[in-house]
């Protein structure tokens, strides 16, 4: 979906500056600001208790010309979970 690469740096431009104005949590500052280098086409991680890393890889993949088509699906499904076991549901 590298053609898609626009619009997804012009969305995530948009969540960086509501994080600024909103006061959002340090690791999804840092999260933000990564998947921009990253749409920038340039190389980034986050530090291993990031709660966002994982996410951070999927993205990478995504934005890749051999990533694969469930990707997106793959994201939602990890992101629920995680968020399960947060509330230790």
């Amino acid at each position: 979906m590298p053609e898609r690469l626009p619009e997804w740096r012009d969305t995530v431009v948009g969540l960086r500056s509501d994080a600024s104005r909103h006061g959002y949590d340090a690791q999804a500052v840092a999260f933000l600001d990564a998947l921009l280098i990253v749409l920038d086409g340039w190389p980034a991680d986050l530090p291993l208790d990031n709660l966002y890393r994982p996410f951070l890889g999927i993205a990478v993949q995504m934005a890749s010309e051999e990533q694969p088509e469930h990707a997106a699906t793959t994201l939602i499904v990890r992101h629920r979970r995680q968020d399960h076991r947060a509330s230790g549901r």
